[in-house]
């Protein structure tokens, strides 16, 4: 996607249209109960399904909750996002 957004209030994500290549991006995540959990300066989740893939909702999208350390060092629910497949 080359073309700016048309709505003014996201002109903000500009810098982010185009393709990007991504390098030494994640950290080796933890497959326990079901998750797969990765933990770094924020720790975030995913759910996994019955054969170890990351689940799809039943509508198409993937969710995945995140953590951030508290003022005493103990984990704290800090956001939750939904990705959606978007249509070309």
């Amino acid at each position: 996607m080359t073309t700016p957004p048309p709505d003014p209030e996201l002109k903000r994500l500009e810098p982010l249209l185009g393709a990007w290549r991504s390098e030494e991006h994640t950290r080796d995540g933890v497959v326990d109960d079901g998750t797969l959990t990765f933990e770094g300066p924020a720790r975030f989740q995913y759910r996994l399904d019955e054969s170890g893939k990351v689940r799809v909702n039943e509508d198409g999208s993937i969710s995945v909750a995140w953590w951030l350390r508290d003022e005493n060092g103990e984990w704290q629910r800090w956001m939750a996002n939904r990705f959606s497949r978007v249509e070309d």
